[in-house]
């Protein structure tokens, strides 16, 4: 009974291993493409005039976020979180300012989180269960805030002055 109870624990042990081997290629590849990302985002702060800041520090916080990641460190995901809150709060800003959509601001990052949420398992040793319990979280969160946003007193109240502002703005540009 106890060499059964033995073979098991190692085949479990068996499997581990190799499921954390298996992961350094996914994380690796993971947070090199959020780390060019990251560059991609740097380089556009200094070609734009508008918001280039902004772009500035996600971008170097995706790049921040994905060098830990491609070196397993759970640190990455928290600043990647950063990064992502930081966009969301910048996206909500500037929706009905004449700028993009929301849907077009946070739809690359939630795309990104995502991803993240299906690497946990990967870094940290999550079942299944967690993850999708993770997953729907971050979900019904990010649809929350929009519907916060599109609430009576959100950003989002009048899509009509939105679209004027933005038509506005573009003829300012034009005429100048």
């Amino acid at each position: 009974m106890t060499s059964a109870r033995a073979a098991r624990d190692l085949q479990l042990l068996v499997s581990q291993r190799q499921r954390s081997l298996a992961a350094r290629p996914l994380l690796a590849i993971a947070g090199s493409t959020i780390s060019l990302f990251g560059a991609g985002l740097t380089i556009i702060s200094y070609t734009t005039p508008d918001g280039g800041d902004f772009f500035l520090f996600a971008g170097i916080g995706l790049i921040a976020s994905g060098a830990l990641l491609a070196k397993r460190h759970v640190a990455g995901v928290w600043t990647y979180m950063a990064v992502f809150v930081a966009t969301l709060i910048w996206s909500l800003q500037g929706v009905g300012l004449g700028g993009s959509p929301l849907g077009y601001r946070i739809a690359g990052p939630l795309t990104m989180l995502a991803m993240l949420a299906l690497l946990m398992p990967a870094l940290l040793r999550w079942s299944r269960r967690r993850t999708v319990s993770v997953l729907t979280v971050l979900i019904v969160a990010t649809v929350m805030v929009g519907d916060l946003a599109s609430s009576a007193e959100g950003p989002l109240t009048n899509p009509k002055l939105a679209a004027s502002q933005s038509l506005d703005a573009h003829q300012n540009e034009v005429m100048q």
